[in-house]
């Protein structure tokens, strides 16, 4: 599974992922004589108590290692074959909270000695960048306009360098952050998932993941009349506006029509 393309996040991921796999496995038994039957018997006990990103990834892990060993010829079938991934829970783009919303769960962190979560979770909601390249931003990548989105050493997704207008929103943020001779990192520390969960709970909506937050973004731009391609540009897509079409399309399609009634 070793991989030299891969980030150093994705390979730090696997390195807790193999010994989770490693320690729910009987590895005392023959891998020739563990029947559909185990398979089943431990994908069940095994995904019951996990999230769905830990579990599918064992699960395709362990699917690929045993796939080996039916090419080698040790045994003739694959366990594993007929096990379905863990759905993942998150919720759909247009059950994503509206702007006042998200102002109170950024007001609720703020409160709560929480400043350095909130800031990391409103530059992500008016950026569009993924957490990894929100953690890489340095002052330096901040301009008048523009912010450039370079992933930092690991770079971004697809190991290109995108730049992002700077709105309103998001320059009044950074304006806040901003100090006399700012340099460096913008952001220090990791993810604000605990900080944002806590937030969620105490004003009574469904917990949002980190990622949801990039989603909110795209939603809201649509929803203020951007045009897909150009929210799919801002948040660095490189296949047209394809993707964001099958995720977004609707929300513009709701906006065409929202826009016709005005007629």
């Amino acid at each position: 599974m070793a991989d030299p393309s891969h980030k150093k996040g994705t390979k730090t991921f696997y390195s807790q992922i193999f010994p989770l796999l490693r320690r729910s496995l009987p590895l005392d038994r023959r891998a020739d004589d563990w029947t559909k039957d185990d398979a089943r018997a431990w994908w069940a006990e095994f995904s019951a108590t996990r999230n769905s990103s830990q579990c599918n990834i064992c699960l395709h892990i362990l699917r690929r290692t045993l796939q080996s060993i039916v090419e080698a010829g040790i045994r003739s079938d694959n366990p594993t074959a007929g096990l379905k991934r863990k759905r993942q829970a998150k919720p759909a783009v247009e059950d994503l909270p509206g702007i006042e919303i998200l102002d109170q769960l950024l007001e609720s962190m703020r409160e709560k000695r929480g400043k350095d979560a909130a800031n990391k979770v409103e530059f992500l909601a008016w950026s569009g960048v993924r957490i990894s390249e929100l953690l890489a931003i340095d002052w330096s990548d901040i301009s008048n306009n523009w912010l450039t989105v370079t992933g930092g050493e690991q770079g971004t997704k697809n190991h290109e360098i995108r730049r992002v207008p700077i709105n309103n929103r998001l320059e009044t943020l950074i304006t806040k952050l901003r100090y006399e001779g700012a340099s460096g990192k913008v952001f220090q520390g990791g993810p604000p998932r605990k900080a944002l969960n806590l937030a969620c709970d105490r004003i009574g909506i469904p917990r949002l993941r980190i990622h949801d937050l990039r989603h909110w973004f795209a939603t809201y731009a649509i929803e203020k009349g951007v045009d897909i391609p150009t929210v799919s540009k801002w948040l660095g897509h490189k296949d047209g506006g394809a993707l964001a079409m099958r995720i977004y399309g609707h929300l513009r399609d709701e906006h065409s029509l929202s826009a016709a009634r005005k007629l």
